[in-house]
């Protein structure tokens, strides 16, 4: 599915949603990046998105993924302006940097009942209505920095400004 959708506007058009066939497994990427779908019907049997799979779909608002999903890759949603509902099921283990970045419309995380241990660098990064977010008991880090000597500063204060969103919004 690499790019095979990628700014079908007229297709995108026509149809508000998009369903997934019962056989897929995995969307790959780029697959529906800057479409203008609403809303996706996933299959329960998809155990992967990968990066950007839906990037900058600026009309979807909704999303329920699916029970078998385990990864969720780099900026998959990120920049979906209109996503105010993301429903996470309990297999999620993985959710990749920028996963949901700038979707301003999200107000509330729930991972509570999730497996993720590690929230990637800046994941839910410039939600500027998120209220509330739960994170599983697991949980063990929130970001990850680059390895030694890259670029480490701009990594840390991408951590300093999500430790900071945290406590402001705890405050």
């Amino acid at each position: 599915l690499y790019e095979n959708f990628t700014t079908c506007e007229k297709l995108n058009k026509k149809t508000d949603n998009i369903i997934f066939h019962k056989n897929t497994l995995c969307v790959n990427e780029n697959a529906f990046c800057d479409s203008n779908i609403k809303k996706i019907e996933f299959n329960d049997n998809i155990t992967e998105i990968k990066d950007k799979a839906f990037f900058r779909c600026r009309e979807l608002s909704e999303i329920k993924l699916p029970e078998n999903l385990k990864s969720i890759g780099e900026a998959t949603f990120s920049d979906c302006k209109k996503i105010h509902t993301v429903e996470f099921k309990n297999n999620v283990e993985s959710i990749g940097p920028r996963a949901f970045s700038q979707c301003s419309d999200i107000e509330k995380i729930d991972l509570s009942k999730t497996k993720v241990l590690m929230l990637e660098e800046i994941a839910f990064f410039s939600c500027s209505k998120l209220k509330e977010i739960l994170l599983p008991d697991d949980l063990k880090i929130i970001c990850k920095l680059e390895e030694e000597g890259e670029r480490t500063g701009k990594k840390a204060y991408h951590l300093i400004l999500l430790l900071k969103y945290f406590f402001l919004r705890l405050a």
